[in-house]
């Protein structure tokens, strides 16, 4: 299995799982004790940025596999620029790269 494969599936169960949890979590406070606290509020953002991670890496993940995007790699000559930039655009052409 690809690597970058087993780090979706992996990402995926334990947002699911903290997902779970929370909300269960949340009955309990809201509807059996019926008292909610600030800390509430920051967990459901510590999920939602969970959430919005392991999407973001799944699409990313997948954008890649179907060909979308291709992957570059701008370090193949050892140069930390773009190959494809031109310093002949800029406003001064007499300065020297």
């Amino acid at each position: 299995m690809n690597p970058g494969k087993e780090a979706i599936v992996i990402s995926i169960v334990f947002t699911v799982f903290a997902f779970v949890v929370v909300a269960l979590r949340l009955y309990a406070r809201a509807c059996l004790v019926r008292q909610t606290g600030i800390e509430d509020v920051f967990i459901i953002g510590a999920v939602m940025c969970a959430i919005t991670i392991t999407g973001v890496v799944t699409a990313r993940e997948f954008t890649f596999e179907t060909g979308t995007l291709k992957r570059v790699n701008t370090l193949q000559s050892g140069n930390w620029a773009l190959e494809s930039m031109s310093m002949n655009c800029l406003p001064c052409p007499s300065w020297k790269y």
